[in-house]
């Protein structure tokens, strides 16, 4: 008679745990990993908003300065106009039509945070206010835009519509612009065979109306990016928090 074979049931159960064991372990280890590639990669895009805000404060510090230096060319242009302007005030007026007009507006790049506000779920952060604050962001900026185009606007339309109608040639100004290049410079413009009454732009109201709205919308432009500023210092202390 065969004799049954004895069944080790107390190796079975230690082989078995040993398989249990290993593949919670395995488990353990792959989330502990996926833990720390998270952390890793919500760290990296913290760093990389903060700095971008940071950037973009640089460059709203910058465009600040040129709009400052831009709305005193702009006040210059309004204290020389009025009826009896004359012929000296008018030969003052290219110098501070060109503060003025030498200035440009721009939003800085904000494609980072684009990319986070698109994949939102990629980002967590404890705070409300800092996920309010980086969703109204490009709405402040889109804002900033539509007013620099208006500013521009003013320059490239509205001015260049007054000379039309006061048949003031424009390459007189051109020329007073480049008046530091080379005479043999490409870029020199050619002389103008038409006089510049400029005394006639400074008596014009029409002409102050347009600058009066330069000056107000250059401030209103000072103090959108003051804000932005400030906002923008907000939120790279809370991202610091985050990290």
């Amino acid at each position: 008679m065969t004799e049954t074979p004895k069944i080790h049931w107390k190796r079975i159960w230690i082989e078995a745990l040993a398989i249990v064991a290993s593949i919670l372990l395995a488990f353990a280890i792959d989330a502990w990993w996926d833990g720390r590639k998270e952390a890793a990669d919500h760290s990296a895009q913290i760093q990389s908003l903060v700095l971008e805000f940071e950037t973009a404060q640089r460059h709203l510090s910058v465009q600040m300065e040129h709009l400052q230096s831009s709305l005193a060319g702009t006040i210059r242009v309004l204290e020389l106009m009025g009826p009896d302007a004359s012929e000296s005030e008018g030969l003052q007026l290219p110098a501070a039509l060109i503060e003025s007009f030498d200035v440009g507006v721009s939003p800085p790049q904000r494609g980072v945070l684009m990319n986070v506000l698109a994949s939102r779920g990629n980002l967590r952060v404890n705070s409300t206010e800092l996920w309010s604050a980086l969703q109204s962001w490009p709405t402040k900026m889109g804002d900033l835009e539509i007013d620099g185009n208006h500013l521009e606007q003013n320059r490239e339309q509205d001015f260049i519509a007054a000379l039309i109608r006061l048949e003031v040639p424009m390459s007189s100004l051109i020329q007073s612009r480049f008046t530091q290049l080379p005479a043999d410079s490409p870029r020199q413009p050619p002389v103008s065979k038409f006089d510049a009454d400029w005394s006639r732009l400074l008596r014009d109201p029409g002409v102050e109306t347009i600058f009066v709205m330069r000056a107000l919308r250059t401030r209103m432009l000072l103090r959108t990016h003051e804000n932005a500023i400030q906002i923008a210092t907000g939120i790279i202390k809370q991202l610091d928090e985050e990290l």
